[in-house]
């Protein structure tokens, strides 16, 4: 009797650990600033604990839906949803790839950084080609004014 008891135990505690394991990792998500290369592996670790039972393949294919599901990025998530990744490895690369491109638009393939420095620096000739622009429109205008008094025409 105690045999089976130490086995229904076991068992118990296997079941429940199974289940502590599973709702790690569903309830996983990508952390603010968190890499995504990152959240996959910690993601793929997961799904080693959680579903044990299953093959590497199958683990792989639900490892890479948590990842898609779960990662912050809307437009990343969308694409890789819309492309139908199914291997953990390539919706990270992919996804890293998008994330890329993504920054490199939004920036213009600049740093935030150099972007705002580069910016600064093109209003700041934009004022002054406007400057100049001002002056010499005046300079016409008083010259004009000039050239119309010498001739008697007010």
């Amino acid at each position: 009797m105690q045999g089976n008891e130490m086995a229904d135990r076991l068992a118990k505690s296997a079941t429940e650990e199974d289940l502590d394991n599973r709702i790690k990792f569903t309830s996983r998500r990508q952390k603010f600033g968190e890499e995504l290369s990152a959240f996959g592996a910690e993601l793929e670790r997961l799904a080693r604990f959680a579903y044990p039972e299953y093959s590497y393949e199958i683990r792989d294919k639900i490892a890479c839906a948590q990842f898609i599901n779960r990662i912050s990025g809307g437009m990343v998530k969308r694409t890789l949803q819309i492309e139908g990744q199914t291997s953990l490895k390539k919706a990270i690369e992919r996804a890293r790839t998008l994330e890329q491109i993504h920054r490199e638009s939004v920036n213009g393939g600049e740093s935030g950084e150099q972007k705002w420095a580069s910016d600064a620096s093109e209003e700041s000739g934009k004022e002054l080609s406007g400057k100049e622009r001002d002056t010499s429109t005046k300079e016409e205008n008083l010259k004009g004014a000039g050239e119309g008094r010498r001739e008697g025409n007010f």
